[in-house]
C-alpha cells in the first residue's frame, strides 16, 4: 500500500551477461542461469563458473583478448503497476 492506494507489481525475472574491455560493451544477451552457472567444491574451497555462448553473427567475430570484466546476473525487473480496486 503507497499513500492510501494498493498496487499490485508484476516482476519477471532476467537472467543475461555482459563482457566488457573497460568501457566497451563486447557483447551481451540472455543466459539460462540455473544450467549457465555451476558451483562446485574444490580442495581449495569452492569455485564459480560461468559458460555463456556467443551464437549472434556480430558476437561471433568478438576479439575477447583483453577483456576486463564478465558480468552474470540474475535480476528481477517490475513489467507493470496495477491498482487494486479499493475494498468495499
Amino acid at each position: 500500500e503507497v499513500a492510501g492506494r494498493r498496487l499490485l507489481v508484476d516482476l519477471i525475472r532476467q537472467d543475461e551477461f555482459q563482457i566488457y574491455k573497460g568501457g566497451l560493451l563486447l557483447a551481451d544477451g540472455r543466459l539460462d542461469f540455473a544450467s549457465g552457472v555451476r558451483v562446485s567444491k574444490s580442495g581449495q574451497g569452492q569455485e564459480v563458473s560461468a559458460e555463456v555462448s556467443l551464437k549472434h553473427e556480430e558476437q561471433a567475430e568478438v576479439d575477447l583478448d583483453g577483456l576486463t570484466s564478465f558480468h552474470v546476473d540474475q535480476l528481477w525487473k517490475i513489467s507493470r503497476f496495477t491498482e487494486e480496486p479499493p475494498a468495499p
